[in-house]
């Protein structure tokens, strides 16, 4: 765990890649490596970390150089925390969440996060596992480097669809039902 000798000063941290064109990634904290060869869409489990100001940073994966990007966080003690490295390389950021709410809420609760840089506002559609039709839209008009909470999911088996939002689609494909740019296939909550 980095280097605290009490089990109750800890927080938690997972990371996401994010950058569709970021090379795979060594992610540092405090200057150590905890987590290697992170590709684009690889994300981590929760690491547990010290808690307060700790420097987080990404590093070419099989570099010794220095990082490419870092920053400072202030992680407060038994917080869990998600850090999404997001946006393409010129502009390359790390966005952080503070996932402790909606953890130890009782329910299960789902967050989206548009990270990709080049897609437009988006709509996110939430249906049963073996549906067919995308129903009314859950989530509207998602613009990139936002998230939203889905809160109270049951448990069970469900289907996440993404269509650029009505607004931005051309006429004859908003006619025909909107365009779907991601289907996750069946997802257990």
């Amino acid at each position: 765990a980095c280097g605290s000798d009490s089990d109750d000063d800890y927080a938690y941290v997972r990371v996401l890649h994010a950058s569709p064109d970021a090379p795979a990634v060594d992610v540092l904290v405090d200057g150590k490596a905890v987590l290697t060869n992170v590709q684009f869409q690889q994300g981590s489990g929760y690491l547990r970390v010290d808690e307060g100001a700790r420097t987080l940073a990404l590093r070419v994966s099989g570099t010794t150089g220095d990082p490419v990007l870092s920053g400072k966080f202030n992680l407060g003690k038994d917080n869990y925390y998600s850090v999404i490295a997001q946006n393409d390389v010129e502009e390359l950021e790390l966005a952080l969440l503070n996932d402790t709410e909606r953890r130890n809420n009782g329910s299960n609760d789902v967050t989206v996060v548009h990270a990709s840089p080049d897609a437009p506002t988006v709509d996110i559609y939430v249906t049963a596992a073996d549906a067919e039709s995308l129903g009314d839209v859950t989530v509207p008009g998602v613009s990139f480097g936002a998230n939203a909470t889905l809160e109270e999911i049951a448990t069970g088996d469900y289907r996440v669809r993404i269509t650029p939002t009505a607004a931005t689609q051309p006429v004859s494909i908003a006619a025909a039902g909107p365009e779907v740019v991601y289907d996750s296939g069946t997802l257990t909550v």
